[in-house]
């Protein structure tokens, strides 16, 4: 049975906490029968109300402080934390290996847990946004028009589709994100923003136009990488 380091945590604390209240129990007794020992220290001397409670209270409750301070560095030090859900790949990155969701504990896994290690790697495929702010400035009739607009786009939590955008990544020598930068410079050579067209942000019949704009151009180039477009719009100064 493979324990996790919070389960270890609790074992230790416990094996400990025992002994101890073990040792007082055994102290205490002890001092019952030899009045003579009067104290669980050579140097100090205390009546029975104080004997018990040092031997059956104040033990458990300082072994337990220094147990869990003395294990807490030493699981802190030994752990790594990651974020769920979360695939385990393959070296080649193209194969999930095993899937970490529904796991109690499950953002701690010990360092040396072989799935840190290569030839299997993490990889957490939760669903992102992907934001998108820009202003423009044109000059028309001698006065500036200036537009201000933003798209998100959605990565779905979807391993396959975390999978393909891996391969993207690798092929194109850049991120989605910067991929999707990229985008913004093509989609503002591409489309003609009409300050005749998209003057007034308040009309709904203008943001329904200038959504189905940006979707028509961003689809082209993203639908098959299963990204999802999840709207755009504008507003002008």
């Amino acid at each position: 049975m493979n324990y996790t380091p919070v389960q270890i945590l609790l074992i230790l604390i416990g094996i400990v906490v025992f002994i101890t209240l073990a040792i007082g129990v055994r102290l205490f007794i002890k001092s019952l029968f030899k009045p003579s020992i009067t104290s669980i220290s050579k140097h100090l001397w205390f009546d029975g109300a104080m004997r018990f409670l040092i031997s059956i209270l104040l033990l458990p409750a300082v072994s337990f402080v220094v147990s869990v301070a003395i294990f807490g560095i030493i699981i802190i030090g030994s752990t790594e934390l990651i974020q769920t859900p979360t695939a385990v790949l393959n070296l080649s990155r193209d194969r999930v290996v095993e899937f970490i969701e529904e796991y109690k504990y499950e953002n701690i896994l010990w360092k040396w847990d072989k799935r840190l290690k290569n030839p299997e790697l993490l990889y957490n495929y939760q669903e992102r946004k992907i934001i998108r702010n820009r202003n423009l400035s044109f000059i028309s009739d001698s006065r500036i028009y200036k537009l201000s607009y933003t798209f998100q786009i959605s990565v779905p939590e979807n391993i396959d589709i975390h999978l393909a955008l891996i391969k993207f990544e690798e092929k194109q020598g850049q991120s989605i994100d910067s991929f999707i930068d990229s985008l913004v410079y093509e989609l503002e050579r591409s489309i003609k923003f009409n300050e005749f067209e998209f003057y007034n942000p308040l009309d709904k019949k203008q943001q329904e136009n200038f959504n189905e704009l940006i979707k028509e151009f961003l689809l082209t180039h993203i639908e098959n990488l299963g990204l999802e477009f999840e709207g755009a719009s504008f507003n002008v100064d």
